[in-house]
């Protein structure tokens, strides 16, 4: 595995102890939102392994170049929706 997906989840662990034992809190969990980018890291991870086999090979290195490609328009859509979020979230708090 990655090192970072293992340092991740390392993360996910240890704020889930902080979280429930000092703080008492099992509603909303912030270790979750490291959860939910350590198992994607993990999963593409495991895509890595499967290069070797002849059928699948061929299949990883496309998913991986798919990933690559779109990685510049995710790029672009996150800046966009941060900004819309950042507009709405002053226009609301001017209304209060």
């Amino acid at each position: 595995m990655d090192c970072i997906t293992l340092v991740l989840i390392l993360c996910v662990y240890v704020g889930r102890y902080v979280e429930f034992f000092y703080f008492g809190d099992t509603k909303f969990m912030a270790s979750s939102l490291i959860l939910s980018v350590a198992l994607p890291c993990g999963y593409l991870n495991g895509l890595y392994y499967m290069q070797g086999f002849e059928k699948s090979g061929k299949l990883v290195c496309m998913i991986v170049g798919i990933i690559r490609g779109v990685g510049v328009f995710l790029l672009i859509l996150l800046v966009i929706i941060v900004g819309y979020a950042l507009a709405f979230s002053v226009l609301y708090r001017m209304n209060e």
